[in-house]
């Protein structure tokens, strides 16, 4: 366990020492950016540093819309509403489709946001695919709706998501996408995984996010077509929460042009860890995404040595085992990149 003293983005100061940093999920290095920063300075002046108010109350303020239209845009949903945190807005959808009497079933790697009473399978992922096929080919239970993610962000692995192409079509289906780790990272221009979701006339789609990985955001947001997001909108979990702080949303839309070239960076940044030496083959990692997990855990202390602090602990829960990964962001710079593989170098030549 560590305990930082100062946050420097690829930095950290640990006990007046400075760390390089290859952890965390701030991927396109946003919260360190200073063009971010000064719009969200900009975003405080105008509007303070919280509104403690519901999105249904008697006073509006716009640019909470103006953001989600922006996410739609970005995205290709119809519909895009924010919450203060992606687990809230994991929650609230779960509550919402719960409330309307859908039957759940949570595909295995489900993250806890998604939590809810529902069917949860003993099993891995694929075993859990093949049994939702042949399931529903027998039964029609009432609203059937399948919760799973996207990328399983613990083991940098994708979910494959071809076999809904073999749902049944004679049943209306729901499916809820966690891709809080893909969106703004993963796929053409960061778009994630709903550009390339199967379109299939009864299957309708739930997306939620945080916007906290990618874009340094205190927020989340839930995307689906207009009918799902307005049931949404109604729910009194929705009306009685405060939402996402404006001063960061307004940061966000201002910010606009920087997630592109940040998210440019960040892929030169993979490509270089990748082909600067072989020390990738030791890694389980996924084309253009910034974790590389690894099964030796002891990594994490020999990289401690030289000042170089990964991702390794327990998770979800203190109980679980350790998870080592390391994380790449656009903040890092070459020399960093390069310092962190001539250590892995030592590493694996001397295990």
């Amino acid at each position: 366990m560590y305990t930082a003293d100062e946050l420097g983005g690829r930095t950290v100061q640990m006990d007046g020492q400075n760390w390089l940093y290859f952890s965390g999920t701030s991927y396109l290095g946003v919260p360190f950016h200073p063009t971010f920063r000064g719009h969200l300075m900009e975003g405080l002046k105008i509007y303070g540093s919280n509104f403690g108010g519901s999105r249904r109350s008697n006073l509006q303020i716009p640019i909470f819309e103006e953001a989600e239209n922006i996410l739609a845009q970005f995205l290709g949903a119809e519909k895009v509403i924010s919450l203060s945190s992606g687990t809230l807005a994991g929650q609230l959808a779960i509550k919402t489709l719960s409330s309307l009497g859908h039957q759940l079933f949570f595909a295995p790697g489900w993250h806890p946001a998604v939590e809810g009473f529902g069917h949860y399978f003993e099993g891995n992922y694929l075993d859990w695919s093949t049994f939702i096929l042949q399931h529903l080919s027998k039964y029609e239970p009432p609203h059937p709706t399948l919760i799973l993610s996207s990328i399983d962000v613990l083991h940098a692995r994708k979910y494959d998501l071809d076999w809904i192409k073999d749902l049944p079509e004679d049943q209306t289906i729901v499916i809820l996408i966690d891709d809080s780790h893909g969106f703004g990272v993963w796929g053409e221009a960061g778009r994630g995984v709903f550009p390339e979701l199967i379109q299939k006339d009864n299957i309708s789609y739930i997306l939620i996010s945080s916007l906290g990985k990618a874009f340094g955001l205190p927020g989340g947001f839930i995307a689906s077509d207009q009918e799902m997001i307005q049931k949404i909108w109604e729910h009194s979990f929705f009306g009685g929460a405060s939402p996402i702080i404006p001063a960061y949303l307004y940061a966000f839309i201002k910010s606009q042009s920087i997630f592109p070239l940040q998210l440019k960076q960040l892929r030169e940044n993979i490509t270089h860890f990748l082909t600067a030496s072989s020390v990738s083959e030791n890694f389980q990692y996924l084309p253009d995404y910034p974790v590389f997990f690894s099964p030796k855990n002891d990594l994490a202390k020999s990289l401690a040595k030289e000042n170089i602090l990964i991702s390794s602990f327990p998770y979800p829960s203190p109980s679980d085992s350790l998870i080592t990964r390391i994380v790449l962001s656009a903040m890092h710079q070459k020399g960093d990149i390069d310092f962190l593989i001539k250590n892995l170098e030592a590493y694996f030549l001397n295990d």
